[in-house]
C-alpha cells in the first residue's frame, strides 16, 4: 500500500492544526463567558465550572436485571363462520370494544327460517303417523291375547294364533320405526336451530376488534374467517431471558415494567412503570435465539400497556437496605471503568469506583466516597482533576445575595 503523498500529508496536518485552533478558541471563549463582571463591565475572578451536587447516601436498592420483550394479549381468537350465509350485518368495526357474547356479524336467516319450517312440519306429520300406528298396535295386540286364550281352548287353530301373533309384531316393529322418524326429524330441527344460533357470530369473551375480513353482502363458507379478537382487559408480557441469565430468573420474582407511548422514533416520550410478577417460564428455550420466555400474566392491563408495544424490565434480582446510592447521572466512563466528581474546597476531585447494582435511575458504587459526600451529577461531562467548580445547586451551593432594592424616585 503506497504512503501518502507530500501534498496530502501537508493538507492532513493544516486541516487538525484548523481543527485544534478552533477547539482551543471554544473553550477560550466559554470559559470567559463564565467569568462574572465587574461594575463596569469587566471580568473578575478565575473561570469556574457551574455544577449541581447531590450527596451520596446510604439507602435500599434493588439489584436488577435489565431485560426486553413485547406486550400481548393475554387472549386473542380468530372468528370463523360454522355455517354458510351471506352477511347481512357488521354490527361492530375494527377497534371497537365488544362484551362476552355480544354479536359481532349477522349472516342472513331466510333460507334457515324455511328449513325450520319445513322441520316442524315434518316433525307434525311424522307424529300424527306415530299416533295412527299406536292404535294400530294396540289393536292387533288385544287381538293377539284374544287369539292366545281362544287357542288354549282349542277354539281357534295353531296357524290362526300365529297370524296374530306375527301381526302384532309387525305392528310394534311398525311403530318402532316411526318412532325413529320422529326422533330423526327433532335432530335435524335441532340442526336447524343450531345453525340459527351461529347465524350470529359472538364474541367469545370481552374483546376488542384487531381486524376485520368481511363486509356486508359476502357469501361465507364454513370456515372463512370473520374477524380477530384480542382481549380487552387483560396481557401478557413476554420478556426474553439470554442464556447467560436464565438461572438468575425464577417464577415469583417481581419486576418493573415500563413502556414507551411515544409514537415517534427516537424520542423518550412518557415512560409508565408497572410492579409485576413473573408468573412463569417457557418450558424450553428458543431453538434459535437460544433464549428463554418468562411470563407475566396481568389480569388488568395498566394504562398505556398496549399489546404489540416493546417493553423494558427490570427484574429485581437482590434487594440490600445498606448500599451507598448515587444517582446515574453522576457516573463517568473513565476508560475501562467509572469515576465520579466529588466536591472538597470548591475544587472537584475525581473517584474512581464500582458499579455493584443498578435501580431505575439510581446505582449502588463502592469506593473512596463517603455517604453525605457531595457528589456532581450536573456539569460533570468538562470536569477534570482539581476543577475549579461553582455549586448552583445542592450540598456546598453559595446563597445568592440579594441585590439592593432601588429607591423610587420622588
Amino acid at each position: 500500500m503506497q504512503g501518502k503523498s507530500f501534498g496530502q500529508r501537508m493538507f492532513d496536518l493544516l486541516f487538525w492544526g484548523v481543527g485544534v485552533f478552533a477547539l482551543v478558541t471554544a473553550v477560550y471563549l466559554f470559559r470567559v463567558s463564565q467569568m462574572p463582571k465587574k461594575k463596569g463591565g469587566k471580568r473578575r475572578g478565575g473561570f469556574k465550572f457551574n455544577v449541581k451536587t447531590i450527596a451520596a447516601e446510604k439507602g435500599a436498592i434493588a439489584e436488577t436485571l435489565r431485560l426486553v420483550g413485547n406486550i400481548e394479549p393475554l387472549k386473542s381468537v380468530t372468528l370463523h363462520s360454522e355455517v354458510e350465509g351471506v352477511v347481512s350485518r357488521v354490527k361492530a368495526r375494527e377497534g371497537a370494544t365488544v362484551r362476552r357474547g355480544s354479536a359481532v356479524v349477522f349472516l342472513d336467516r331466510t333460507d334457515l327460517v324455511l328449513k325450520l319450517k319445513k322441520q316442524r312440519a315434518l316433525i307434525d306429520q311424522a307424529k300424527a303417523s306415530e299416533r295412527r300406528m299406536l292404535a294400530t298396535f294396540r289393536r292387533d295386540k288385544d287381538l293377539w291375547r284374544r287369539a292366545s286364550r281362544l287357542f288354549k281352548t282349542k277354539h281357534i287353530s295353531e296357524r290362526e294364533w300365529i297370524d296374530a301373533r306375527f301381526k302384532k309384531e309387525a305392528s310394534q316393529a311398525g311403530l318402532a320405526e316411526i318412532k325413529a322418524q320422529v326422533a330423526l326429524r327433532k335432530v335435524e330441527l335441532n340442526m336447524v336451530l343450531r345453525d340459527m344460533r351461529k347465524s350470529l357470530i359472538r364474541a367469545p369473551f370481552p374483546a376488542r376488534i384487531k381486524q376485520l375480513h368481511v363486509e356486508r353482502g359476502r357469501m361465507l363458507r364454513k370456515g372463512d374467517a370473520i374477524a380477530d379478537l384480542v382481549s380487552d382487559r387483560g396481557i401478557e408480557v413476554r420478556l426474553l431471558i439470554p442464556p447467560s441469565h436464565i438461572s438468575q430468573v425464577n417464577p415469583g420474582m417481581k419486576v418493573w415494567l415500563t413502556v414507551n407511548t411515544t409514537a415517534s422514533a427516537g424520542s423518550s416520550g412518557n415512560k409508565k412503570r408497572h410492579l409485576a410478577t413473573i408468573t412463569r417460564l417457557s418450558a424450553v428455550a428458543d431453538p434459535m435465539s437460544r433464549n428463554r420466555q418468562a411470563i407475566l400474566r396481568i389480569k388488568e392491563a395498566p394504562k398505556g400497556f398496549v399489546p404489540g408495544l416493546p417493553v423494558e424490565a427490570n427484574v429485581i434480582v437482590r434487594e440490600k437496605n445498606d448500599a451507598l446510592v448515587v444517582p446515574k447521572d453522576a457516573l463517568i466512563r473513565s476508560g475501562g471503568g467509572w469515576v465520579v466528581f466529588q466536591v472538597k474546597g470548591g475544587k472537584a476531585l475525581r473517584v474512581p469506583v464500582e458499579t455493584l447494582a443498578e435501580d431505575g435511575s439510581r446505582v449502588e458504587i463502592s469506593g473512596k466516597v463517603t455517604p453525605g459526600a457531595a457528589v456532581v451529577f450536573v456539569g460533570n461531562e468538562a470536569l477534570f482533576p482539581f476543577a475549579p467548580v461553582r455549586v448552583i445547586s445542592g450540598p456546598g451551593a453559595m446563597p445568592r445575595r440579594k441585590r439592593p432594592q432601588k429607591s423610587a424616585r420622588k
